[in-house]
């Protein structure tokens, strides 16, 4: 495991992409960065990603895992950054951390982190990288206004008087949890157990905007094993399994 920093640059996932073209570069690999000038979620959402105020940070891998797994990796690692973040609020019996499907890390019902996983599959660079981006120390002013989720950040979260990690200490700490993660899927194939454990809207009436079957709604009832979200129509009491999308009501 190597890690490379940065002091800034357009996004953390292109240069460990670009690191994973070298086939020297051993997996779990993973890129740091003060700032990101070009930081992207899903679907093409930029991410808040000025100098200072979070982690920025991309992990390689090289699975050898049957293609019908690899969306799970996404699973995978929001369970390693929520283990991780709980750890800052052990003493703060009140707080929630969880994982709002697909891969959304929540404290207390405002968005902390986001994760964004990539892949090149073909020829024989073949790579995934998982991007990750936590905020650390941004104020309410400093971060971008949802109507959903408000975005938050471990200094808010935590208190003026919290001991707040650095992004690089932050960064070793995620590294390793991800690793210990991911080397424990690829020999068991299993996250189910461990992500449900941090889902938040298990139970919960959600509306989700889908890319092939309009605006849904439904009672969210856990994920199947290959991560896919179950929904429960609340007239029929049918099951359907949505696929992709985004939760526009919760």
């Amino acid at each position: 495991m190597q890690a490379y920093y940065f002091k800034s640059l357009p996004s953390t996932n292109d240069k460990a992409m670009e690191l994973a073209h070298q086939l020297t570069t051993p997996e779990f690999s993973y890129v740091v960065a003060e700032e990101q000038t070009n930081g992207r979620g899903r679907n093409g959402n930029s991410w808040s990603s000025s100098a200072g105020g979070g982690l920025y940070m991309s992990m390689i891998l090289r699975p050898e895992l049957p293609m019908e797994l690899l969306p799970q990796l996404t699973l995978v690692a929001g369970v390693a950054v929520c283990d991780v973040l709980k750890s800052f609020f052990l003493n703060e019996n009140t707080a929630e951390v969880g994982i709002k499907w697909p891969n959304d890390i929540l404290v207390n019902g405002r968005k902390v982190a986001g994760i964004l996983c990539e892949a090149e599959l073909s020829g024989e660079h073949a790579a995934i990288v998982v991007g990750i981006g936590i905020n650390i120390s941004f104020t309410q002013e400093q971060l971008p206004v949802r109507m959903l989720y408000p975005a938050t950040s471990l200094l808010l979260e935590l208190g003026d008087s919290a001991v707040l990690p650095s992004p690089v200490g932050l960064a070793e700490g995620v590294a390793v949890a991800l690793k210990e993660q991911f080397e424990q899927f690829y020999l068991s194939h299993q996250v189910f157990d461990k992500w449900s454990h941090y889902d938040i809207l298990a139970g919960k009436r959600i509306t989700i905007s889908t890319p092939d079957r309009g605006i849904v709604a439904g009672i969210a009832s856990g994920i199947t094993p290959t991560g896919e979200l179950k929904l429960i129509d609340e007239q029929t009491g049918l099951l359907s399994v949505i696929t992709a999308g985004s939760i526009i009501e919760a």
